[in-house]
């Protein structure tokens, strides 16, 4: 009996809240799309043809799919693939609040399993040229997520890191295009995945999730 009444007043007098007022959390869930679905531009990928000399070099866009990967020539990236996606995040209020975003994207095809890291590229203006692109991507240590090649094409989803969230963050205090580079670090020859980009009908989407 004494076990069971004091259950009873744990739950009708919360610790920390005095005179028995209970503090009911608000919850506010924002979606960040690809900046305009209707343009291929906003998602693509990013090929480095890696020569002898820098000079030898070029960097190729292709649009829409987002693709990672990377294949060898001589011992030489031909090309090393970044995918890239630029996200709109709509001006959201989280102060005070626990903030949870995941990504989900849809896989489109794949060969081996290179693993997957999507980077905040830190880029605060737009139309940047396609080599700003690729070397933001490739040279960002801040990781938004991380994640393995699925054995299934499908949709999948994944939790942004701290790093992620605090990105999300930053940009939902003003609204503001959030540009990412989807990075495969490895060097397997012939290993690639594909990420369903604009123009789709299965875009990537970013779900944040505020509760107060």
């Amino acid at each position: 009996m004494a076990l069971t009444t004091a259950v009873l007043v744990g739950c009708n007098q919360p610790v920390g809240l005095p005179n028995n007022r209970v503090h009911a959390a608000s919850t506010t869930t924002v979606y960040c799309y690809l900046a305009d679905t209707t343009d291929d531009q906003w998602s693509g990928h990013l090929d480095l043809f890696s020569g002898y000399m820098s000079i030898d070099s070029c960097i190729d866009s292709i649009t829409p799919i987002i693709r990672r990967g990377y294949f060898k020539y001589q011992n030489r990236p031909y090309p090393r693939q970044i995918g890239y996606a630029v996200f709109w995040v709509p001006e959201f209020d989280a102060s005070n609040g626990t903030v949870v975003c995941t990504l989900n994207y849809y896989q489109s095809a794949h060969n081996d399993y290179p693993t997957l890291e999507v980077r905040d590229m830190c880029i605060a203006y737009a139309n940047p040229a396609k080599e700003t692109l690729y070397w933001r991507a490739w040279d960002s240590n801040v990781v938004m997520a991380t994640d393995n090649t699925h054995q299934q094409d499908g949709w999948y989803k994944v939790a942004l890191t701290s790093e992620g969230v605090d990105s999300i963050v930053s940009l939902g205090t003003r609204a503001g295009a959030l540009y990412t580079g989807w990075v495969f670090p490895g060097t397997r020859d012939s290993a690639y995945t594909e990420v369903y980009g604009a123009t789709s009908g299965y875009s990537p989407y970013i779900k944040v999730v505020v509760t107060k």
